[in-house]
């Protein structure tokens, strides 16, 4: 079937107080061979900490320039990806414990109470960065997307790194090869 892969940027890591800056959502169809890609740059409110531009390359004067109104962007985000859950399409995402908690955060910050309830129900998600724990928790070395790719073969350069799209892209195919 479907895979909805998705994956964001932030100011950073705390999922009460920072915000998503870009979103990235894969919707894969490895039986047709295809796959289709949706993105957001979202004007966070708030300054983006050099940090965290490092890491995504979306610096404050970006996401104010180019970003759409933050509240607008979150109400689309949760209707596409709960969109896709409902149509039946698996929901995978690296680490998804911190996105979608950062999601329903930002529903809520928002007054989207539906896409808050709906983020809160969102089952199954797979997450690759968790089952690759679970089958084979004692690989020494690094647990990051970069890595864990690496491992399962797919490619994922540290320079595509921490980029939204090439991150969701990355964790569907881990998901897929260790699932094959």
């Amino acid at each position: 079937g479907q895979i909805a892969s998705f994956d964001l940027g932030t100011t950073g890591v705390d999922i009460d107080t920072d915000r998503i800056v870009t979103w990235s959502r894969w919707i894969i169809d490895p039986a047709k061979g295809s796959k289709v890609h949706a993105g957001w740059l979202i004007n966070p409110g708030i300054d983006i900490p050099e940090g965290a531009a490092k890491i995504h390359g979306i610096t404050t004067e970006r996401a104010q320039a180019e970003g759409q109104d933050p509240a607008s962007a979150v109400r689309e985000i949760a209707g596409d990806l709960l969109h896709w859950a409902s149509e039946g399409a698996t929901v995978v995402a690296f680490n998804a414990s911190y996105d979608v908690s950062l999601l329903h955060r930002e529903c809520v910050r928002y007054g989207h109470t539906a896409e808050a309830e709906g983020m809160e129900k969102l089952r199954p998600v797979v997450d690759p960065h968790v089952i690759d724990k679970g089958l084979d928790r004692y690989r020494k070395g690094s647990r990051k997307l970069v890595d864990v790719a690496a491992h399962y073969g797919v490619e994922l350069s540290e320079e595509d790194a921490h980029g939204s799209a090439a991150d969701a892209l990355a964790a569907a195919r881990v998901a897929y090869r260790i699932a094959a």
